[in-house]
């Protein structure tokens, strides 16, 4: 959860009040007295643990956090209890100042200058490389500002109140959709090498202790080492906990280097963000620093007040590669049963509830890999759409679509026709575009593509390129930049079909594994053509059927296979309307038939077909038996739903010859709905 700070009102200073309690401030001195009526500046914020807030006078220069105010006569303002807790959720105006700095808050900034008299190690020198003002009062520092870029451009800057006290004062635009800080310095640079910190005081620490080595040894050997681009040193901007993020937003760039060294710091946060951002960097280019020290700034700013930077260099060349050996001691392994115990389930649409009680949950398994299975006229492509339209509005899911059959264009014609309940494609052409433009259309157009953070609700990729390799890079990049955890490939068989059996083996490994690392994917698949008939009855598809290795249906968690049979008589409305579902396969769910799903020409929408007739029965012809299927031989037989009533055989019945095509309607599963949207 974001922690960012909103400002919502000033107030008095409770300075005073906290010298008379004998409170000390949060950098370990007592709290001076502060007469100020107004310079009281206080925050709200959200955190892991719910709502918490903080005050900075800009008058006195004096923070105070949530147990000062608690202990305050502010507490009762703030609904705080004695131990800082919130015990009533107060209503105020969040006045977010995140608007793009303006040029006196750069001056105000920059005439703080960036003499920071030696505060924690770190040589003006360096400060002022990167920015870094540094403001002082009566002759110590109280705070300093680190600037803010994005894609390059100044947009704000961060402050921080010594000794921990972030935001009080942020000017502009900041927070994790920035840069890397340092990164706009070395932005244009060719480098082999980048190190990662986990913060900005980190950051400077390092690439002074590294400059400064490099101009040792340049020296010796009578070079001048400032002609020459130093190792870029660069860190997040909002915390270890959050930088993974920030790696995605600045993926190309930390990845232009040939070696990534990762170097947060050396505490339980540290270490688990180093995992985190292991997971999405290439492999071979990571290289993982274990510091001697709790971190860079550790080196030049201790309490026994030493110079550790050779020991700094040391432990950066003792990098060590990535790896990981997948080994694990069975002493070790509860807690990964605990936690594949309680794997998140992605949600279906509502008319698939059949579907997914099968799964014995409330969905598909994150982190699983299925296959949805279907003849041609199936209609995959209606459910596929349904799917990811659901997916899109998940907030615990972050969808794509790999589309090999349509162009971007047209699978974003599919689904915006399914959000807008209108077919795009039965307009004329300046009608359509005239409709699209439309303020309110385009209004609910934007409902489908960007979410309530101004984040693209989903990605559709449209691969050209046609090959098993490219697939598999744009499902890493579709991870590791963008943050993907679903992937609906469609359809993955007209790739795999030309390939041999054996780069279709080795590329559903990759999938199994690739799965592994917190992605969700379900392929579309289709089937091999299949015999017309057994004895005058239509032959349902398997999850053998499908095409391609066998593999593809051994590796998958689930295989749903769906058959709807576009020959059924045009006098069963409900038979010719009907999609049957069939679980071929589901770890840790149930396998057989479900519910069907229909298409109601009538609402021309689908659903749980015994939903529908449950809600409208007046629907149901009386004496019709929804448990006869025409893929039974019952519905053929004399008195049969399928039988033409004059069909005579050895077997006592006939398939029905399906009539003659018209011109008009067109299918019945293909004509357009009362909203437009084309099944």
């Amino acid at each position: 959860m974001s922690e960012d700070s909103f400002f919502i009102k000033h107030e008095y200073c409770v300075a005073s009040e906290m010298k008379k309690l004998g409170i000390k401030r949060p950098d370990g001195e007592y709290y001076s007295d502060c007469p100020s009526s107004d310079g009281n500046a206080l925050y709200e914020r959200d955190t892991d643990d719910g709502v918490s807030y903080s005050g900075y006078c800009f008058s006195c220069n004096q923070s105070f956090n949530v147990n000062h105010l608690a202990k305050s006569s502010l507490s009762q303002d703030l609904g705080l209890s004695e131990e800082g807790l919130v015990v009533e959720k107060k209503t105020f105006e969040r006045k977010d100042k995140r608007q793009m700095i303006t040029k006196d808050e750069v001056k105000e900034i920059i005439s703080y200058g960036y003499q920071g008299l030696g505060y924690r190690g770190i040589k003006d020198e360096f400060r002022k490389f990167f920015g870094h003002a540094i403001k002082i009062v009566d002759g110590r520092p109280v705070a300093e500002w680190y600037p803010e870029t994005r894609e390059g451009k100044l947009t704000g800057y961060k402050s921080r109140h010594f000794p921990k006290n972030f935001g009080y004062d942020n000017k502009g635009i900041t927070g994790v959709k920035s840069d890397l800080s340092g990164q706009v310095k070395f932005k244009d640079k060719n480098f082999r090498d980048i190190l990662l910190t986990g913060g900005e005081i980190d950051k400077v620490s390092a690439y002074q202790m590294w400059v400064e080595n490099q101009r040792v040894k340049s020296k010796k050997k009578g070079i001048d080492a400032d002609e020459y681009d130093y190792m870029p040193v660069v860190s997040g901007t909002t915390g270890e906990g959050s930088l993974i993020t920030q790696i995605r937003n600045n993926y190309d760039f930390i990845c232009s280097a040939e070696n990534i060294y990762i170097g947060l710091d050396n505490d339980a946060a540290g270490i688990a963000a180093t995992e985190d951002i292991c997971s999405i960097l290439p492999k071979d280019k990571i290289r993982i620093i274990k510091w001697s020290k709790k971190d860079p700034n550790s080196y030049i700013y201790n309490p026994e007040n030493k110079d550790y930077s050779k020991q700094f260099i040391s432990d950066f060349f003792a990098a060590r590669e990535y790896e990981d050996s997948g080994i694990f001691a069975s002493s070790g392994l509860m807690p990964y049963i605990k936690e594949a115990l309680k794997l998140d389930r992605i949600p279906l649409p509502d008319y698939m509830c059949g579907l997914e009680s099968m799964t014995k949950g409330s969905g598909l398994i994150k982190n699983r890999l299925y296959n949805l299975i279907g003849i041609t006229s199936a209609g995959k492509s209606t459910h596929v759409n349904a799917m990811v339209h659901h997916f899109a509005f998940l907030p615990t899911e972050r969808c794509a679509v790999i589309s090999l059959e349509a162009t971007k264009g047209e699978y974003g014609v599919d689904i915006l026709s399914l959000h807008l309940e209108k077919n795009l494609y039965w307009e004329e052409a300046d009608n359509v575009l005239e409709y699209l433009d439309d303020p309110e259309i385009v209004k609910k157009a934007n409902e489908l593509f960007i979410d309530e953070y101004g984040e693209s609700r989903f990605f559709v990729v449209d691969d050209r390129k046609g090959t098993v390799a490219s697939l598999e890079k744009l499902c890493e990049t579709l991870r590791n930049k963008y943050g993907v955890t679903l992937i609906v490939i469609d359809v993955l068989t007209d790739l795999l079909r030309v390939t041999s059996n054996e780069e279709q083996a080795k590329h559903l490994n990759w999938q199994s594994n690739f799965v592994k690392s917190g992605v969700t994917i379900i392929n579309v698949l289709h089937t091999r053509k299949l015999a017309s008939s057994n004895n005058g009855v239509p032959v349902k598809a398997t999850e053998y059927d499908a095409l391609g290795s066998s593999i593809f249906v051994q590796k998958a968690a689930g295989n749903i296979v769906i058959n709807r049979n576009k020959e059924a008589p045009d006098s069963d409305w409900i038979e010719k309307n009907s999609t049957y579902v069939t679980v071929a396969k589901m770890r840790q769910g149930k396998t057989g038939d479900t519910t069907p799903w229909i298409y109601d020409p009538e609402t021309r929408r689908c659903y749980d077909r015994d939903k529908f007739f449950q809600d409208n029965p007046d629907k149901l012809p009386i004496g019709y038996d929804l448990s006869v299927s025409s893929f039974d031989r019952p519905y053929w037989e004399e008195g049969g739903r399928g039988w033409d009533g004059v069909s005579e055989g050895s077997s006592g019945f006939s398939k029905r010859k399906p009539s003659p095509k018209k011109e008009e309607p067109v299918d019945s599963f293909n004509i357009e709905l009362d909203n437009g949207v084309v099944l």
